[in-house]
């Protein structure tokens, strides 16, 4: 029997659609997703649970979620968002946290958007890239601004620490 689809991969956002090369066989060629109308995506993220592929877009200020098939969309954030520059889903907690440059915060939500809570924002200019260490309970995240630099804080948000910095 055939597979579904690649067993390795990696799924990347290419502006105006999302993308995923194979990693299964020797030649390198990308697949565009059958996902709706997309106009701006610059982060994305996949949980490693159920494989459903999470996207914000830059344009419409919305986070969405579907099934790689396309098959099943869902629209999962739209309110009070500016500029979603970053994502990461928590597969353990089964929560979604994400940057926003235009609001200057870094947020968190169940993943089907309700619980929404803002985690960052003070001192903060432009919140971009974020990733999380559910074992140790740290969430790491840069800030593009005047003065650049990465830090972590626990995954409430709490206790920041400033780990690479400019100065």
């Amino acid at each position: 029997t055939c597979k579904e689809g690649p067993s390795n991969y990696i799924i990347f956002a290419h502006r105006t659609d999302i993308r995923q090369i194979s990693l299964d066989i020797d030649y390198m060629i990308d697949v565009v997703l059958p996902l709706p109308q997309i106009s701006n995506v610059y982060t994305l993220d996949v949980d490693i649970i159920t494989g459903d592929i999470y996207w914000a877009d830059n344009v419409e200020d919305l986070i969405m979620r579907s099934t790689a098939d396309g098959q099943s969309i869902q629209q999962i954030l739209s309110e009070s968002m500016d500029s979603v520059d970053g994502m990461v889903i928590c597969s353990i907690s089964r929560k979604i946290y994400f940057t926003d440059a235009g609001r200057r915060s870094i947020e968190v939500s169940e993943l089907d958007g309700s619980n929404r809570k803002v985690l960052v924002w003070q001192d903060l200019e432009s919140p971009r890239a974020i990733a999380i260490d559910h074992e140790m309970g740290y969430l790491f995240f840069s800030d593009w601004g005047s003065a650049p630099r990465i830090e972590r804080s626990d995954m409430d948000g709490e206790r920041r620490s400033r780990i690479i910095t400019t100065e």
